[in-house]
């Protein structure tokens, strides 16, 4: 099977697919995680007074914080990525 042959362009478009299903996962999971943070703060008002050392809670939240997540964050995703890729092909072989 060969990339321009009609199974290999079908195992192509299930891959993007599952990529893309992947890359949505991720995204959503991210926007959730950081999108939830001004509600937190509006909701919890007392949290925007927080200082750790002196630096505010927001700051260490984004600024420390939002790296490892959004590198566990692409961890995941590159791990369900190649997942997808090596999923067995639809009619074996």
């Amino acid at each position: 099977m060969t990339a321009e042959s009609p199974e290999g362009v079908d195992r192509t478009r299930l891959i993007m697919r599952a990529q893309l299903r992947s890359a949505l996962k991720a995204g959503a999971v991210i926007a959730v995680l950081f999108g939830s943070l001004p509600l937190l703060f509006a909701l919890a008002p007392g949290l925007s007074g927080c200082k750790v050392d002196g630096v505010g809670l927001a700051w260490i939240l984004l600024g420390v914080l939002a790296y490892p997540v959004l590198w566990a964050v692409g961890r995941w995703y590159v791990a369900m990525a190649e997942a997808a890729e090596r999923r067995p092909r639809p009619g074996g072989a």
